[in-house]
C-alpha cells in the first residue's frame, strides 16, 4: 500500500527525461493572492526527499525560502 503524507509534506515525482527526482513543497499565498511554490531536485529520491524536508524546517524557521533562486 502507498505511503500517506501529512499535509504540508509536499510531493516527490520522477522526472524521466531528466532522469532525477523532483521535489515540490507548497507554501502558501503570496501577496498578490498567487500560490508560492518552490522545487527541488536530486539525483535519488531520498537526496530529493531530504532537500525537501530541509526546505520545510527552513520555511518553518522564518526563512524566506521562497526567494532562494532569486537572481
Amino acid at each position: 500500500m502507498a505511503e500517506r503524507r501529512g499535509r504540508g509534506a509536499g510531493s516527490l515525482t520522477y522526472d524521466q527525461e531528466a532522469g532525477r527526482w523532483t521535489g515540490r513543497l507548497d507554501l502558501g499565498r503570496g501577496v498578490a493572492g498567487s500560490r508560492v511554490r518552490v522545487k527541488v531536485v536530486g539525483a535519488t529520491r531520498a537526496e530529493a526527499r531530504r532537500k525537501l524536508l530541509e526546505l520545510r524546517r527552513q520555511h518553518e524557521a522564518g526563512v524566506d525560502v521562497a526567494a532562494r533562486g532569486t537572481t
